[in-house]
Parts: C-alpha cells; structure tokens; sequence
C-alpha cells in the first residue's frame, strides 16, 4: 500500500516497473515535469498519504524543481533522497539507507 515519487528525467515505465517490483510497492509515480515549468505537477504525488518516499534524479531535474521537490516533502512529512546518479533498485537502497532510514522506520 506504499508508494514512490521519482522526479527528474523522463518517466520510465520499465525503470518504474523494476522499482515496483523491488520494493514491494503499490505505484512509482513519475511526474512528467517540463525543463522551466512549473513544480505544481510534483505536488499532489508528494502530499498523497500512500506516498512513502521522494526519490529525485539531480543530474536529471532542474536546480529549481530539486528545491521544490525537497521543501514538499518536507512540508509532508515525507522521507526524501537524492540519487545523483542512477536510479535502479540498488542505487535506491544504498540512498535509502544513507539518507533516510531513519524517517521511514518512524513511519512504519
């Protein structure tokens, strides 16, 4: 009953189906988000009560929409990581562990 939100980059369906499966989860939301746009689309993704954790690709999104992203998930009470390179399974793991274990331990 868990879900993702993956902002950067385009939406995957193969990357968000092996996240999917790897983690057990119910939906990897993937925001498409244009490269100067706005970060409204990212916002109701964050605040939904399924939605456990905020993973964001940096080199793949916008100074601007990482910023917004990060204070969303904030604002939500959300656990939030930043990839800096890569986002398959383990590099999602290995940035869960070193950047937010903590939160979603409290959350569970």
């Amino acid at each position: 009953g868990r879900s993702v939100v993956v902002i950067g980059g385009e939406p995957r369906g193969d990357a968000a189906d092996r996240i999917k499966e790897a983690f057990a989860l119910t939906e990897v939301k993937w925001p498409k988000l244009t490269e100067h746009g706005s970060g409204l689309p990212m916002r109701a993704p964050i605040e939904q009560d399924d939605t456990a954790l905020v993973v964001i690709l940096v080199k793949l999104a916008g100074h601007l929409h990482v910023n917004e992203a990060v204070a969303y998930a904030r604002d939500a009470g959300k656990a939030c990581i930043l990839l800096p390179a890569g986002y398959n399974p383990e590099q999602i793991a290995e940035g869960v562990m070193q950047q937010a274990s903590r939160q979603l331990s409290a959350a569970t």
